[in-house]
């Protein structure tokens, strides 16, 4: 039997651009290894949430995985730049948010901020998982496998040609039930094919329809 898997993203946070980067900040992921950067609002942050292709959790999050899913390996983060903006306390039914950056932009939420060392302190330990790559094809919402006996030996992953975070059923509902009130999930479909020809055309194909 085919295990089923989803793609995980952030939930649509109200104001837009505004919205959506006062929930998931910018992230920054070094290519050597080290910790990742994090320029974001505080001291609220959501115990998960997905961004440019990086999962970002809280500490007790971290733990709570460490114990259930031995195979997830996880970055330190480095808490770079944290604004104090609680904008959990807005008006969230509003068409807009309670103030707009002085540049305009939506980054300006960080960008024209300064640093505030407490607010920082006050978000506790955060971390991202760190995400395996796999060698087939996963463009949501399909997937595929050279035949029907294959297996992906991962959690988490991604295809090698997307940023798109995949998680398998059981890391789904696990999420769910701990630590999902800012992600959402569409599920994959699961397709057979003979070779990786036939993939890149099946896709090409399905682009043009979009």
């Amino acid at each position: 039997m085919i295990q089923k898997y989803y793609c995980i993203r952030t939930k649509e946070a109200p104001w837009g651009d505004y919205g959506d980067i006062l929930v998931t900040g910018m992230v920054f992921v070094p290519e050597d290894g080290s910790p990742v950067q994090l320029e974001r609002s505080g001291p609220f942050i959501p115990e998960m949430y997905e961004s440019s292709g990086t999962i970002i959790i809280t500490g007790n999050v971290k733990e709570a995985l460490e114990r259930v899913f031995p195979d997830i390996n996880f970055l330190p983060v480095n808490k770079t730049k944290i604004v104090h903006i609680e904008w959990l306390n807005w008006d969230v039914n509003s068409d807009e948010p309670l103030f707009y950056p002085e540049s305009g932009e939506p980054e300006g939420y960080f960008l024209d901020g300064e640093h505030d060392e407490n607010t920082a302190e006050q978000m506790g330990d955060v971390w991202a998982i760190t995400i395996p790559v796999w060698t087939g094809e996963a463009y949501p919402p399909q997937y595929y496998l050279p035949d029907e006996l294959a297996a992906i030996p991962f959690s988490i992953f991604r295809s090698e040609k997307t940023l798109h975070s995949i998680v398998s059923q059981k890391l789904k509902e696990w999420i769910e039930i701990h630590c999902g009130e800012w992600v959402t999930f569409i599920e994959m479909e699961f397709r057979i094919v003979e070779n990786n020809h036939e993939v890149r055309d099946q896709m090409q194909m399905e682009n043009i329809s979009n």
